[in-house]
């Protein structure tokens, strides 16, 4: 609220963004949003009969080096490689807790307040998530509809109800382990990790797709070069890259072959 109330005139005039924070202290999880991104808590229970590493990566430094030749046929094999290799299944099992709401204009209580103040709404009748709110911009000179009913910036919207204010939830991160079989150390026990991303990937891909993808990536993968007698330090600098590989193949994943279809 005091990033919108801050923000530069001009910059929020013609334009806004959502907002995801997640914040831990202690064994407490804030999950605050505002806007049409999402985030989620996964849990991810191992197979009862321990898992089988494999080594799923693919040679992303490779392709760094050869980005300057890259032409649409390689965009486009790279891609199909990428999809292809994520739907690896899982061994083990995962479950979704905590998902936020997106706020969008056709939700009941998000309607109310911007028709009260006025404002016009768009639901398309076969496809109502993609819900506009509909503003006739004195910056732009034309209707805009934007996609969300809370946003920072956007002022223009903001006169008629779309808020910055956001929905925090908290979570005892204990007491959620502990309902769903984790928080020890012995075999089975669970494991948690939190996942936020914007309706560019989600709006693509199933929250069900990304999970289970860095769920492999985290807990059934080994990256190409670890030596488990080596350096630790080694070992959890590769581990850290790997999971920026997974995340970084999912947004691929989730991106158009075209150049033209990117909005």
């Amino acid at each position: 609220v005091e990033t919108d109330r801050d923000s530069p005139e001009k910059e929020a005039m013609t334009g806004g963004c959502t907002a995801t924070t997640i914040l831990r202290i202690g064994n407490t999880l804030y999950m605050a949003n505002t806007g049409d991104s999402t985030s989620f808590i996964v849990l991810y229970t191992p197979p009862p009969g321990g898992i089988q590493f494999n080594s799923t990566i693919i040679n992303h430094n490779e392709e760094n080096q050869n980005d300057k030749n890259i032409n649409n046929n390689n965009l486009n094999i790279n891609h199909n490689q990428i999809v292809q290799h994520l739907q690896t299944p899982i061994q083990g099992s995962i479950t979704i807790h905590h998902q936020n709401r997106r706020d969008k204009p056709h939700l009941p209580d998000e309607m109310a307040r911007i028709q009260q103040l006025g404002g016009r709404i768009h639901i398309p009748p076969k496809h109502p998530v993609g819900s506009r709110v509909v503003v006739r911009s004195s910056v732009h000179k034309e209707d805009i509809g934007l996609a969300m009913s809370r946003s920072i910036g956007d002022w223009e919207w903001g006169k008629v109800g779309v808020i910055p204010d956001p929905i925090v939830e908290v979570v005892d991160l204990k007491s959620l382990l502990l309902e769903n079989g984790g928080g020890g150390a012995e075999e089975g026990s669970a494991r948690m990790f939190v996942v936020a991303g914007s309706d560019g990937l989600f709006d693509a891909r199933k929250v069900e797709f990304v999970a289970k993808n860095l769920a492999l990536g985290f807990f059934e993968s080994i990256p190409d070069g670890i030596d488990a007698t080596g350096d630790w330090n080694d070992v959890h600098r590769r581990y850290n890259e790997h999971g920026l590989n997974v995340a970084r193949e999912l947004v691929t994943a989730a991106s158009p072959m075209k150049p033209e279809m990117y909005r």
